[in-house]
């Protein structure tokens, strides 16, 4: 949809109930906390080898240093290697991981759908985003939020909360409308956001608390297999708010701006 089609149907209010979301959540994740997991494992293996390189410069330095044979004093341009590494690989790593995390969540909710009107979680979904012409889109958007993000917790901490339920409804609508700009989308998240602010506030924080409380029962470990229901009460505050265009295709949207 495009976005002043988006914006009609986010004015209409349509209701959404909260016990029939999360509800329907707790169904939904019974169908597809296989997938949810593959989701978050790939995101924590993602990250690993971006800290990694970044570090290893660091860490190689103070190994050296402890043991007597570096000396920053000697050659402070070493120092300054090491830094400028650092932060260079740190910036490549924080483009590379936006686009991989943002798309695989949108993968996810593209996920979500199907098993939702099908019964079956179709698995390759997780990567349908997974495509170089989504790489300039999920990095901006990932900056976008982060910056958004900061803003709201410097001016004050209340700002940085409710700045914190829109933005997190930025994957799911990029998910269905990757044609939108990237302001676009964080318009579409501040107009649904505004509408039922509480309601996705208190969706997040109960099925936030319950997938981490019924994780650490399972030895901590099990966060990773139940960490995932947590994502899935937007998609049905998005389906219930606004709804979807069947008469899109859903499988190869075309990118046209940025």
């Amino acid at each position: 949809m495009d976005f002043f089609t988006l914006s009609s149907r986010i004015e209409e209010k349509r209701p959404v109930d909260f016990s029939d979301v999360f509800s329907r959540s707790f169904d939904l994740f019974k169908k597809v906390w296989l997938q949810g997991f593959i989701m978050l494992l790939c995101q924590f293996l993602f990250m690993i080898p971006v800290i990694l390189i970044s570090y290893v410069p660091l860490i190689g330095m103070a190994a050296a240093q402890n043991s007597g044979g570096f000396n920053p004093n000697d050659n402070p341009f070493a120092s300054l290697g090491a830094l400028a590494w650092f932060y260079l690989t740190f910036f490549a790593g924080i483009m590379l991981v936006s686009f991989l995390l943002y798309a695989m969540q949108a993968g996810f909710y593209k996920m979500l759908r199907t098993a939702d009107e099908t019964g079956e979680a179709n698995t390759s979904d997780l990567f349908a985003f997974f495509k170089g012409m989504y790489f300039t889109k999920t990095f901006l958007l990932g900056i976008s939020v982060m910056g958004i993000s900061l803003l709201g917790f410097v001016l004050c901490f209340l700002p940085g909360i409710y700045v914190a339920i829109p933005l997190s409804l930025v994957s799911v609508v990029f998910a269905f409308n990757p044609n939108l700009s990237v302001s676009e989308n964080i318009k579409v998240c501040f107009k649904i956001g505004n509408n039922y602010w509480f309601t996705i506030f208190g969706l997040v924080l109960l099925s936030g608390l319950l997938a981490e409380f019924a994780g650490l029962i399972a030895c901590g470990i099990g966060v990773l297999f139940t960490m995932s229901f947590a994502k899935i009460p937007h998609y049905f505050v998005y389906k219930d708010a606004v709804g979807f265009d069947d008469d899109a295709p859903q499988s190869n949207p075309v990118i046209t701006k940025f």
